[in-house]
């Protein structure tokens, strides 16, 4: 059935996508998932060729289950039940990753991307609880392959956002 998700997407939504239903093969390179009330990421180890993998509008709670998929680029998470960040450690090849309309309030999984080996380049976090101006420092300045963080799209922001002095310090 059709219908849209809270991060403004529409697209099909099984109504109940099972491990056992998967049949996936290793030299895959991208997996598209929204929507299909995945709760925990698991089964995807052998997809060590996976480069871009959506699965958002989910049910997921924890990021875990990422580690062998180190060629990951893109990282979709967004729409999920995330409260922080973590299970990046071995995702140096990620680029990408959309974490938008979830309940984060802690960024400490992003500082093991610190550093010149990462390709960390995007992160978009509108629509989450981020109220810590010093915490949102500490995690992403590090990041020396960042060039683009959104705390704020269509209206959807972050108690961050209304810190003063935040426009100073993110030009």
């Amino acid at each position: 059935m059709s219908q849209q998700c809270p991060c403004g997407q529409e697209g099909q939504w099984d109504p109940g996508l099972h491990q056992e239903d998967l049949s996936l093969s290793p030299g895959l390179r991208a997996l598209n998932l929204h929507g299909n009330r995945v709760a925990r990421i698991e089964g995807l180890a052998h997809l060590r060729g996976l480069q871009h993998l959506d699965l958002s509008s989910n049910r997921i709670r924890r990021m875990e289950g990422l580690g062998a998929l180190r060629g990951l680029r893109t990282l979709n998470l967004s729409c999920n039940l995330l409260d922080s960040v973590q299970g990046l450690e071995k995702l140096l090849n990620l680029s990408v990753l959309n974490l938008s309309y979830n309940r984060i309030h802690d960024l400490s999984g992003l500082q093991c991307l610190h550093g010149t080996s990462s390709k960390m380049s995007r992160i978009e976090l509108h629509g989450n609880c981020i109220n810590d101006i010093n915490h949102l420092l500490q995690c992403t300045k590090g990041l020396c392959s960042l060039t683009n963080l959104t705390l704020e799209k269509n209206g959807k922001t972050n108690p961050v956002c209304h810190t003063a002095g935040m426009d100073l310090v993110f030009r």
